[in-house]
């Protein structure tokens, strides 16, 4: 932040050249041949640089902006640490862990020596559960396939009726039909990539995370500054968006689409959290998670 107070101060006061008080730590290796020259501290790149690290720590919730649903404080989405103080002194934050730390951790290590203790007399009359020990070394019995071998028979044929497709002929395919890669228009004109090809290989790089030299390298007849340059101008977020909607109202408005449901809500992934005191009557049992309750927070989007 006190790069962007030197900003400030250097606009305010008409200054062309950067003081030499001014706050260099976070350049980057990327970004030093450009900052710093013969001259000194480049005025243009040291702004430009600012701004990137800028955009990158709001990304990644180091700095938040007021006001914003999407950039805003960590802190807003927990707990006043009033009302926490208040809650966890009449016990009322119905968590299902000991909050006394020094409790919690005698408590688990009550548990730890039960359960050793369990497991070592199993072991001692040879009744450890897919595991032997032998001269003192611990064999795990190996992971039985849970998929019947029919049901991998077939999913090989049904493999084989499908025909090999590269990636790069799917995109292509699959922009034929949206037509989503109109959406990565021009940062200035606003106009569609005139090249769909290279804009589709920037994009694949970016998608398997490749990396654009690597994709250059393994594309013959482009280069890493063709893939960048255009990458820089058509690539933001706002146009991944808007064809990740085209794509998206393209499922919804498929006939097939409807034996998945009524198509209104999509859940990515999410984190199960144990439920105890009030929590344990609207918590949810899954024995793939253990048999006790617990509450789980998904991401969902209409």
């Amino acid at each position: 932040m006190d790069a962007i107070e030197t900003l400030r101060a250097m606009n305010r006061d008409k200054v062309r050249t950067v003081p030499g008080s001014a706050n260099t730590e976070f350049v980057s290796r990327r970004w030093h041949p450009y900052v710093f020259t013969e001259q000194g501290v480049d005025r243009r790149f040291y702004e430009l640089c600012v701004l990137s690290e800028l955009k990158n720590r709001v990304r990644s919730g180091d700095v938040w902006v007021i006001g914003s649903r999407q950039f805003k404080d960590f802190d807003t989405y927990l707990l006043d640490s009033k009302r926490f103080a208040e809650l966890r002194d009449r016990d009322g934050l119905s968590l299902g862990v000991i909050t006394d730390g020094n409790l919690y951790l005698n408590e688990r290590c009550r548990q730890l020596e039960q359960a050793l203790g369990t497991v070592d007399a199993l072991a001692q009359r040879g009744e450890l559960p897919d595991a032997t020990i032998a001269a003192g070394e611990l064999k795990i019995a190996p992971l039985t396939n849970a998929v019947p071998e029919e049901a991998t028979a077939l999913m090989r044929q049904a493999y084989a009726l499908l025909p090999h497709v590269k990636i790069t002929d799917l995109l292509l395919e699959v922009d034929r039909w949206t037509g989503f890669s109109r959406h990565f228009t021009h940062l200035k004109t606003g106009q569609p990539c005139e090249d769909r090809t290279l804009l589709l290989t920037a994009i694949l790089a970016d998608a398997i995370n490749l990396g654009i030299a690597k994709m250059a390298e393994a594309c013959p007849g482009t280069t890493a500054r063709k893939l960048d340059w255009l990458a820089s101008l058509h690539i933001r977020d706002e146009t991944y968006a808007l064809a990740i909607a085209e794509l998206v109202n393209h499922h919804h408005r498929h006939a097939f689409a409807e034996h998945w449901g009524e198509g209104k809500t999509s859940s990515s992934d999410g984190q199960r959290f144990r439920a105890g005191g009030r929590g344990e009557a609207t918590g949810q049992v899954n024995l793939r998670n253990g048999n006790e309750p617990r509450l789980s927070l998904c991401a969902s989007y209409p």
